[in-house]
């Protein structure tokens, strides 16, 4: 997991592949907004590998080998 921080107040964006967002992700979020009002979660769904992401991205969770400095596995 990569985690870096947020300049935006309120908002936690998320990376992670379209299989694990809609079988994972999506079941849980309901229970997260409503225990975590003020924050909006925003969820960008991508194959693709971690450092090749958007320095907006505040959580990255993918499979495979981590070859990401900085990150742990």
């Amino acid at each position: 997991m990569k985690l870096h921080l947020s300049c935006r107040l309120g908002t936690l964006a998320v990376s992670l592949p379209p299989s694990f967002a809609i079988q994972w992700l999506v079941l849980r979020i309901f229970c997260f907004n409503s225990a975590y009002l003020g924050i909006d979660v925003r969820i960008q769904a991508v194959d693709r590998e971690v450092d090749k992401l958007a320095d907006a991205i505040d959580i990255a969770i993918f499979c495979g080998l981590c070859t990401c400095r900085g990150a742990r596995c």
